[in-house]
């Protein structure tokens, strides 16, 4: 199995020889990943592309040249693999029709120690309120994944959820000083009302005590970690950038004012601590607590915001 990205194709040309004979699996939904499936099969392998976000095929397939080129090169491939039906239907545009894509869900349930979070049980509090969000915090693709926006968010929802925590899960301890200043400063302001999620604790065990899980990612794909949210019972609001899954609230992708309403709105006091003194002195419209529309958390808002 390969994962395309960096160096990979220089590296996939070295060891070409070692691949003949071989079933090889190509996780990438770029040109660059049907290049190196490409070169696994002129080396005598079988190879598969297994495809996660349609939107460099949907662009392909509006240039002449490109539509040509990719979809010749697709059409000499093993196999196909799509994550969902939008998917396949772009592979096949791409094809002229003549690649037919096998739909196939990656996702497998989390079990066992996947779900044991060990002594760092220790750091929820069935007081606090917890959000999460995991992916990468700094390199060239940490915009892509939206920690910066996700920070945004939980600052402004914590002036209406005084008890809300943010998860983060980035591999590890996230270092500042290789961090976009941006995020670097978030992360600084909102020192005590952030949790972050040690390299050897696995991300599904937190999602066990999330209330909701936010994916606000740029671009995406069919996100296993939308689907662990989902099946280990949190709540996800996520970006629109993609088709989600039936049980996500979406929000218009880089609308931070859609994104902090709808995470308000998830946010039912009274089904979580049934006490409604959680929430600051504010004016509440009459209904508040129990129509808490994203609409109705936006007026909250403009009006909090003005009697600041």
């Amino acid at each position: 199995m390969i994962g395309v990205g960096g160096n990979v194709i220089f590296g996939v040309l070295q060891n070409l020889p070692k691949v003949r004979g071989k079933l090889v699996l190509i996780h990438s939904s770029e040109l660059t990943g049907t290049i190196v499936a490409l070169l696994c099969e002129f080396a005598g392998a079988k190879a598969i592309q297994f495809f996660h976000n349609g939107r460099a095929l949907q662009r392909a397939s509006l240039s002449g040249v490109l539509h040509l080129i990719w979809g010749g090169m697709l059409r000499r491939l093993s196999a196909v693999f799509a994550v969902n039906s939008d998917i396949k239907n772009d592979v096949a545009s791409l094809s002229d029709g003549q690649v037919s894509a096998v739909v196939v869900n990656p996702f497998i349930p989390p079990q066992g120690s996947e779900l044991n979070l060990g002594a760092f049980a220790t750091s929820f509090q069935s007081e606090n309120i917890y959000v999460g969000w995991c992916g990468i915090a700094s390199g060239e693709r940490a915009g892509i994944y939206g920690l910066d926006f996700f920070l945004d968010a939980v600052s402004r929802v914590a002036d209406f959820v005084p008890r809300v925590v943010a998860v983060i899960g980035a591999g590890g301890e996230l270092d500042l000083d290789v961090m976009p200043k941006s995020v670097a400063d978030r992360v600084r302001m909102l020192s005590r009302q952030i949790v972050v999620v040690p390299p050897e604790v696995p991300f599904a065990a937190v999602m066990t005590k999330l209330s909701v899980f936010v994916r606000p990612t740029l671009s995406d794909g069919d996100a296993v970690s939308v689907r662990e949210a989902l099946a280990l019972g949190a709540r996800v609001l996520a970006s629109d950038v993609v088709n989600r899954p039936d049980d996500v609230e979406v929000y218009k992708g880089g609308d931070l004012e859609d994104c902090v309403s709808k995470l308000v709105a998830m946010l039912d006091f009274r089904r979580i601590h049934g006490d409604a003194s959680l929430m600051h002195d504010v004016a509440l419209p009459a209904g508040f607590l129990y129509d808490a529309s994203p609409e109705c958390v936006l007026d909250i808002m403009k009006a909090a915001q003005r009697s600041a």
